[in-house]
């Protein structure tokens, strides 16, 4: 992998706060892959999380904590010393950002900006990449891709309160990082799949607590289109952020990173694919639409300037997305061991990080 300049990482001590959500965990895995010393800060575990399925015994140190607390996060980084941080603590769903907004716009915003005031006392940090997302962007429902230097909005607390974020992330930047070793970045993904997401009001998730039951499953939203892309394909290009960063490379403030048109699906095709991969007789339904809790009906990222300076792109099509998700959630049906799901997983993320490398 040293052409990609992942060897950056290894003996390096690195901090990922949200570390037990679903791309924490699976992050945290890359990076013990790529031979980071893994410092996690995080909320417990849910009983359900992929980080709890697969025995959260992982290589690195584990800490419990809340974003929300300044203080905590100050003695925190002061004692671990990271010579970077990706940040991924969030609450990280539009619906649930309806029913608890406060709590939102705290975990979001406020979170963010506790942990950059805090990573600003450290003298050797060099990198911070902050993940947001595609819905930080104001959606006018144009039809167009949105790149890195568009307007920023957001109707729902949970666009709104990451836009928010952004803006923090550019002051902060700006008034203190300006002239520092350490460069922050945003990074901002589009609709993320994979095996072992068990959130809430998320289409696979969903489809998968149907399927496997051999209930029916609702659907909203149906001629939605999301750019959908595997978890993997993000995760990697954070990675890649960050080690051009440590290599002293010039890079952007901002990076897109969603699929090519070729990947775009509404809602509708990715439940009706993801039922045939799964050879599920379970139903479709489709919900009335709502005047409350309404989404964005089309989101698409332009990632020409992640392909440009990072040399990044989506390496798996919808189609296998599904598949390879379809197939970690079938063996964890069939298998009750963490420790089997644990080892499932990581040949999954290396067999990635090895295609990816060439």
């Amino acid at each position: 992998m040293a052409q990609l300049g992942l060897d950056f990482f290894h003996g390096k001590t690195i901090l990922l706060t949200g570390h037990t959500g679903f791309k924490g965990t699976i992050l945290s895995l890359m990076l013990d892959k790529l031979g980071a010393n893994v410092v996690g800060v995080s909320l417990p575990p849910l009983p359900d999380s992929l980080f709890e399925t697969l025995g959260g015994n992982f290589k690195g140190k584990s800490i419990y904590a809340d974003v929300r607390n300044l203080e905590s996060l100050k003695s925190l980084l002061a004692e671990v010393k990271p010579i970077g941080v990706f940040h991924l603590a969030a609450q990280p769903l539009v619906l649930s950002s309806y029913e608890t907004p406060i709590d939102t716009f705290e975990t979001n915003f406020n979170g963010t900006l506790n942990l950059l005031e805090a990573m600003r006392t450290l003298n050797d940090l060099e990198f911070g990449v902050i993940v947001t997302t595609d819905k930080v962007y104001r959606n006018n429902e144009s039809g167009q891709d949105f790149i890195e230097t568009d307007s920023l909005g957001g109707s729902d607390p949970y666009s709104a309160s990451k836009a928010a974020a952004e803006m923090a992330i550019e002051s902060m930047r700006r008034s203190f990082f300006k002239d520092t070793n350490c460069k922050l970045v945003s990074v901002r993904a589009g609709n993320v799949i994979g095996g072992g997401d068990t959130a809430p009001h998320r289409l696979f998730p969903d489809l998968v607590r149907s399927f496997a039951s051999g209930l029916d499953c609702d659907i909203r939203n149906p001629d939605s289109i999301r750019p959908w892309q595997h978890v993997f394909d993000p995760l990697f290009g954070y990675l890649l952020v960050a080690s051009a960063i440590l290599s002293k490379r010039k890079i952007a403030d901002a990076y897109n990173f969603g699929p090519s048109h070729s990947n775009l699906m509404n809602v509708r095709e990715v439940a009706e694919r993801t039922k045939e991969i799964w050879n599920s007789k379970s139903k479709i339904n489709i919900l009335e639409k709502s005047s409350l809790n309404q989404e964005a009906m089309y989101l698409g990222l332009n990632s020409d300037l992640a392909r440009n300076d990072l040399n990044w792109s989506n390496r798996l099509s919808v189609s296998q997305t599904l598949t390879l998700s379809v197939e970690w959630e079938k063996f964890k049906l069939n298998n009750n061991k963490a420790e089997d799901r644990l080892e499932f997983t990581k040949s999954q993320i290396y067999r990635y990080l090895s295609d990816a490398s060439l």
